[in-house]
């Protein structure tokens, strides 16, 4: 790295020390006036780190060895750690809020929030179509689509199925690499697709965006589920201003 940096980036280049192939390693070449350290994508991703290292859950070391495993020199490869990187990003939020949580290393979701016994769970998961050029033109017969696909494709796979059994467990669907960025009318097409069966209290849309490090969240809420249940997570999460919106929801 280059030394005029000045120190610049510091979490980021200690969770990539000693590794020269890493996928965000492209991003370390000064572009015209920019220098590397100034890159977007880098200082936002760096910020979440920090923010993560200051507030050090249990669990975090396990998210370092899995980030410095992500190897190649290539745009494709940079895809398996966006999954990790909206975990992180979540993660970051609540951390930044003072909401205390561990990284889940065993079964279940993502997150377990609550000191001690966790209170509820948070599973994040980033599988959403590539692109919505097969969908419909019209933005909002898009984004009804864009929802079919993810109450089939992943509130209803049976290994998330499995992961919110253990205890209350709301869900946040990364949508950042489905070329719709807006989520403000998530819940309208959301809402009507809720079933009895349904094991999730809540299910977020997130966007995402690679050079800014707070996303864009809004969610729906399962009608089905313990009432009781999502006012203990609304009420959890109120005071992390990105989820907020789920204590709105619940009170529509």
């Amino acid at each position: 790295m280059d030394e005029d940096a000045g120190g610049g980036l510091p979490t980021l280049q200690r969770w990539l020390h000693g590794i020269d192939d890493h996928v965000l390693r492209r991003c370390f070449v000064d572009r015209n006036a920019h220098r590397w350290w100034g890159d977007p994508v880098l200082v936002a991703l760096d910020e979440t780190l920090a923010i993560l290292e200051a507030a050090k859950p249990s669990g975090l070391g396990s998210k370092r060895r899995a980030f410095r495993t992500h190897r190649g020199t290539h745009q494709p490869a940079i895809e398996p750690l966006l999954p990790l990187r909206a975990e992180l990003v979540v993660a970051s939020l609540l951390a930044e809020a003072a909401v205390p949580f561990r990284f889940n290393t065993g079964s279940g979701p993502d997150l377990l929030v609550g000191t001690g016994t966790p209170e509820f769970g948070i599973e994040i998961s980033s599988r959403a179509p590539r692109s919505v050029r097969h969908l419909s033109r019209k933005p909002s017969d898009a984004l009804r689509e864009l929802a079919r696909f993810v109450a089939a494709g992943v509130l209803r796979d049976e290994r998330k199925v499995r992961q919110a059994q253990a205890l209350p467990t709301v869900m946040v669907v990364d949508l950042s690499g489905s070329d719709l960025p807006d989520v403000r009318h998530w819940d309208t097409a959301f809402a009507p697709l809720w079933q009895p069966g349904d094991t999730y209290l809540a299910l977020g849309a997130m966007r995402c965006m690679t050079t800014v490090r707070t996303p864009e969240i809004r969610f729906s809420v399962n009608p089905y589920a313990d009432q009781s249940a999502v006012a203990l997570v609304a009420g959890r999460l109120h005071d992390v201003p990105v989820l907020a919106d789920l204590a709105g929801r619940r009170s529509r």
